[in-house]
């Protein structure tokens, strides 16, 4: 497929979904301090990055599949707006997060508006047929249950520190929404979220230990799970 890359394809996506609020909602200034738009990358795009290689190695609708990539993307950002304030986390990527600029009490909103806007950013205007955005609504109400799932374990246990750690099931299921877009089979799309949670843990290390960037890797992996299954 001839799109652009993933990495600014997906920023001009996210940045729609985004203002979709525009600038006189109250969530407005929270939601954007945490994106950053044009100053740095989102540190949660790996997740978009997985949508848009499946997609595209699946030969799929680059429409939908930014519709998707945006979503967990968006998902992904509402766990980490959160787990910032569960940890007390005041920085990150040089800026001050959501809660440390604005309290707690809108650290808290703007996660949980952002998980409204990700539902909005899949089912607006969907390329693809309207059971097929369904059935993806739903695996990615699924993950971020499952995460939220994993979140409570893990303070259950003391364990703070997993709390910033994107979400395995967000990883799986960003995999996952990337074959659907591309309309492949379940099966197909299962074994593509397996990818998601085994080869992706440590993508940055990977990424650094084979020379190329994150984004490369991503579809060099990409590449390789859908060669295992051809």
């Amino acid at each position: 497929m001839s799109s652009p890359p993933a990495a600014e394809t997906l920023d001009a996506a996210l940045e729609r979904a985004i203002t979709r609020l525009g600038d006189a909602s109250a969530t407005s200034e929270q939601i954007r301090q945490h994106f950053a738009f044009g100053e740095r990358p989102c540190s949660e795009r790996t997740c978009g990055e997985l949508v848009v290689a499946v997609a595209q190695e699946e030969g799929g609708v680059p429409a939908l599949a930014l519709d998707a990539a945006s979503a967990v993307t968006i998902v992904a950002a509402a766990a980490r707006v959160h787990a910032d304030l569960s940890t007390q986390v005041a920085e990150r990527g040089g800026r001050p997060t959501v809660w440390a600029r604005f309290g707690i009490a809108h650290g808290i909103n703007a996660g949980d508006a952002l998980g409204a806007v990700a539902c909005l950013a899949l089912a607006d205007d969907p390329a693809g047929p309207p059971e097929r955005t369904l059935a993806m609504m739903r695996a990615l109400h699924e993950a971020y249950l499952a995460a939220s799932d994993g979140r409570a374990r893990a303070i259950a246990h003391g364990r703070l520190d997993l709390l910033g750690a994107l979400p395995t099931a967000l990883r799986a299921v960003a995999c996952r929404l990337g074959a659907l877009a591309a309309a492949a089979a379940p099966e197909r799309a299962g074994a593509y979220a397996a990818l998601g949670v085994a080869a992706f843990a440590s993508l940055d290390a990977l990424a650094e230990r084979a020379g190329i960037d994150r984004g490369g890797r991503v579809r060099a992996l990409v590449r390789e799970t859908a060669r295992a299954q051809a």
